[in-house]
Parts: C-alpha cells; structure tokens; sequence
C-alpha cells in the first residue's frame, strides 16, 4: 500500500493506493464508511484499488503532552466527572 496524506482548509486527505495484488472489500469498507468512529477518517472508495480517507486535522498528542499542563485544565474534566459519577 501507498500513502499520500494532506491537510488543506483544517481537513486531512488521506488517499491509500493499494498495490496490484491486494483488494478492497466493498462491502466492508461501505459498512466502515456509514458508521462513524470519533477520532477515526472516513474512507470513500475513489478507484478499484484507491480510497480516500477524509477528517479533521488534530493535535499530535506528543505535541501537547511536550507542553505542561495546568491545574485548571485538569479541574474542570475531574468536576464534570465527579458530577456524573454522583448524580446516578
């Protein structure tokens, strides 16, 4: 397989080229592409043997995890947590 990935108006364009002896299920990649994963692309069949994988362009994880965190930033997800775990 080959990959092209580019990020233009913040979304990612992934394409995947298959080589000549791989396939591409249809019917999974139809079934994948109608239910929606967050975090993962949608895939679109462009050819026989291409797809086009589309989403939002994200924050490298070590990119954040490189800068510090603050307090603040860990209060506000530990409350919003603390508040579901208690009201059931």
């Amino acid at each position: 397989m080959r990959f092209k990935a580019k990020a233009k108006d913040c979304q990612l364009v992934v394409k995947v080229k298959t080589t000549s002896g791989e396939t591409i299920d249809e019917k999974e990649l139809d079934r994948f592409s109608r239910v929606f994963f967050r975090g993962f692309l949608k895939p679109k069949l462009i050819k026989k043997n291409m797809v086009e994988c589309t989403g939002p362009v994200g924050v490298s994880l070590y990119e954040r995890l490189k800068r510090p965190i603050w307090e603040k930033q860990l209060q506000v997800p530990l409350l919003q947590w603390q508040e579901k775990l208690f009201s059931v």
